[in-house]
């Protein structure tokens, strides 16, 4: 009897009961999805650090030999660290005004630090005027494989021909200047090319310019850098700074955090107003019904029962709200996620069905109901 008078009673209150409903569903559904979408790129984020190599600290110069790189591994607290050459050049396009950034690579160096996850084509060799391209480059510039592209290097018109495409950490967001916002594949790219090649691009600078370092573990980078800045100033050092202040960490990592306040603090605020809709709801409705309370009683029933009755009103709206909160959430977490993939660039940045963001919501809503 009481179940029935439940459902006459929401049926008779149906508007009011709907609105709460869909204030709940709004909260959960931007609750489940973002931290769905969190837990994507931070898992992308870390198994591509990992696989990688990813760098801890940065160094740019105006000018160091190579063999002058070696010794620095001497120092207390670095693990492994590396130079190479990083240049801008133009490439010739019609009617357009785009740009590479070519970063030296070596071919036969194993794991190296910030490697390339190559996505298609064939390895790089020494000496070949080869490269290969960041994929949002290739796919923006509907580029193909071993097509030649022409590019200008200290005034000369070279040709490199594309051999694969990859994906590096470093260049996840990947932007020309630090006044860009967004990146532009289409104007800007990333490209990976054999040391020796740079070299015979760029003659008259035989040095490298950019270093990147991994520590020990339990080693502190600040007392590294106390070590590496003095012996990096004889060679013109332009800027020293660990992988929390690289330029696509720092905007992911922002990112995250952005999406971590979001997904807590939105979603209590609209189960806050949920749940005090309700509870002038209810508390309306005891007012309205002290009469049925009474012939409640009258027939037997106890305080316990008819607590729970009036409790169902706010369970049931709860549970249909966290239902309907979860699997929005979790439908809402692709096209999400896909739109991350167009400005993140890394691999296993994908979504899935998550079953405990589901039961979550649905404990949730109930818990505020």
């Amino acid at each position: 009897m009481l179940r029935r008078k439940v459902l006459r009673d929401m049926k008779e209150n149906k508007g009011a009961y709907a609105a709460c409903i869909v204030v709940i569903v709004i909260g959960l559904t931007m609750f489940s999805s973002f931290s769905i979408v969190i837990d994507n790129l931070t898992l992308a984020q870390k198994d591509f650090y990992q696989e990688q190599n990813f760098a801890d600290g940065f160094a740019e110069v105006r000018s160091m030999p190579y063999r002058e790189v070696e010794k620095l591994k001497s120092i207390p607290g670095i693990k492994d660290i590396q130079g190479r050459m990083v240049e801008d050049v133009r490439v010739l396009m019609p009617n357009k005004d785009v740009y590479l950034r070519l970063v030296s690579v070596d071919p036969l160096k194993e794991n190296p630090i910030n490697g390339v996850h190559l996505t298609e084509g064939l390895s790089l060799k020494n000496g070949k005027m080869e490269i290969w391209l960041d994929n949002k480059y290739f796919e923006a510039n509907k580029l193909s494989l071993n097509e030649e592209i022409q590019m200008v290097a200290q005034g000369k018109k070279h040709g490199l021909r594309v051999i694969g495409t990859g994906q590096c950490p470093e260049f996840i967001y990947a932007l020309r200047t630090s006044s860009d916002i967004y990146p532009d594949p289409e104007k800007f790219g990333i490209a990976y090319i054999p040391l020796e090649s740079m070299q015979t691009l760029f003659p008259n600078q035989k040095a490298v310019n950019h270093l990147v370092f991994t520590l020990q573990p339990g080693a502190s980078y600040s007392s590294v850098e106390q070590e590496l800045e003095p012996r990096l100033k004889q060679y013109g050092l332009e800027s020293l700074y660990p992988r929390k202040n690289q330029t696509s960490h720092l905007l992911l990592d922002g990112e995250l955090t952005s999406l971590q306040a979001m997904s807590t603090s939105i979603p209590v605020l609209f189960l806050s107003v949920a749940g005090a809709i309700l509870y002038i709801m209810l508390r309306r409705l005891v007012e309205q019904q002290r009469g049925q309370v009474g012939i409640l009683k009258a027939f037997g029933y106890t305080n316990g029962e008819i607590l729970w009755h009036y409790m169902t009103y706010a369970l049931t709206t709860g549970l249909a709200g966290g239902i309907l909160g979860g699997l929005g959430g979790i439908a809402l977490s692709f096209p999400l996620t896909s739109m991350y993939q167009v400005f993140f660039n890394m691999p296993g940045l994908e979504s899935s069905f998550s079953p405990v963001y589901f039961l979550a919501s649905v404990l949730l809503s109930i818990a505020f109901a």
